[in-house]
């Protein structure tokens, strides 16, 4: 199945895509606005998947984006290849299209837990300081460290 014919099935499958010709089109087009997720062939010219996976990996902007790569090369080593690189999953090719939405269902499901478990991170980090702030302004200094150290009686 050819780039314009997976387009097409992916958006009557629901899904919102942009295409890119070859991997360093795919990386121009992150860069520019948010992805959920990225299909990338391994065979692209250009840049194929691996090294545009790499890519992402090493870039910080990108490197949490899940990427599934699509192959049609001898399983065993391209499925250890795509693991080792960081990819979300793969999907040999010719691919089963109930199993490709699995698969992009499940990724994207994962991602955003992931998206999730960080906004509570994020709030987390942002209550302490503020409890942190909070503690100091009601008592000094060195007694709020130590506190903050675990003692849980103070007498001086």
């Amino acid at each position: 199945m050819n780039r314009e014919m997976l387009s097409r099935r992916l958006q009557k499958m629901g899904y919102k895509i942009r295409e890119a010709e070859n991997g360093n089109r795919a990386l121009d087009e992150l860069k520019q606005r948010p992805f959920d997720l990225v299909l990338l062939d391994i065979i692209m010219p250009e840049l194929d998947g691996f090294r545009t996976l790499e890519f992402m990996k090493t870039d910080p902007m990108l490197r949490h984006v899940p990427a599934i790569l699509l192959t049609a090369l001898d399983e065993g080593e391209s499925t250890v290849r795509c693991i080792e690189a960081g990819a979300e999953d793969y999907v040999p090719k010719p691919f089963n299209p109930v199993i490709l939405r699995a698969r992009i269902n499940a990724s994207l499901e994962k991602k955003r837990l992931r998206d999730q478990e960080q906004a509570a991170l994020l709030q987390l980090q942002s209550e302490r300081t503020k409890s942190e702030r909070l503690l100091l302004n009601v008592l000094p200094q060195a007694i709020a460290d130590r506190l903050k150290q675990g003692e849980r009686t103070i007498v001086d």
